[in-house]
């Protein structure tokens, strides 16, 4: 082999090993950058100022998110870890970076609110829609109308992947009936619906739903009902 045909090759082999070198040494700085973000999210949920003060010192970007977008700083609103929220936000946290929901860090209160108003709701709703306390199915019905929309059709979202009382919850979130909420609410049944859930579509009143449902029988070859007097399941009725 000729002595310059010898030095490609040498050449390739070092360019490789170096190239393989760049990919480790780079691997384990993104190793330890995601070990660094995902410390700084944690404290600041847990409220651990201590460690979050020694997070910043490292260097640690205040304003990192994780994958659903969160910063350090959503998280510590949404478990209302208040000297975390203060410390944060004198680190020099973004309170307007918005989330993969669109939703700001002082938004997340308002978000955890929903989702526990969501979950003592089913609780006063039986699995036909009827209400086994209707003044305490009242007050809560009331309390979730005074939220917007932007804020309220994540926090069903979230509620429906959870699975507990799945179909009371989208009962409720019927019975709300809030703008923009029926796309979110036939996504929810084309993932987790059941004929039960279809039929409660299909006879709620919004015609958005009763299109959801019948499609979701033909894709799932069932037979639902169209019924009259379903009075205890309605669009925007309580």
């Amino acid at each position: 082999m000729s002595s310059p045909v010898v030095l490609v090759i040498g050449l390739l082999g070092l360019a490789l090993v170096v190239w393989l070198l760049w990919l480790i040494v780079r691997s384990s700085r993104e190793r330890r950058r995601q070990r660094v973000v995902d410390q700084l999210l944690s404290v600041a949920a847990s409220g651990d100022t201590a460690r979050l003060r020694e997070i910043v010192e490292t260097g640690a970007s205040i304003n990192t998110v994780a994958a659903q977008g969160n910063s350090a700083l959503h998280l510590a609103y949404y478990t209302g870890q208040q000297e975390a929220i203060e410390n944060l936000r004198a680190y020099g946290a973004d309170a307007n970076l918005r989330n993969n929901e669109g939703l700001t860090p002082a938004e997340m209160s308002s978000l955890v609110q929903i989702e526990n108003l969501l979950r003592e709701g089913v609780w006063y709703l039986n699995r036909d829609g009827s209400w086994r306390d209707r003044g305490q199915g009242y007050r809560v019905y009331t309390r979730l109308g005074q939220f917007p929309e932007r804020i309220y059709n994540p926090a069903v979202v979230r509620q429906v992947l959870r699975r507990e009382q799945r179909r009371e919850l989208l009962i409720l979130a019927i019975k709300l009936g809030r703008t923009g909420s029926e796309e979110k609410l036939a996504e929810a049944l084309q993932a987790f619906g059941d004929k039960h859930m279809a039929e409660d579509y299909l006879n709620c009143g919004s015609r958005f739903l009763h299109d959801a449902a019948e499609q979701w029988a033909r894709a799932n070859n069932y037979r639902i009902f169209s019924r009259s007097g379903w009075a205890n399941v309605g669009w925007g009725r309580f």
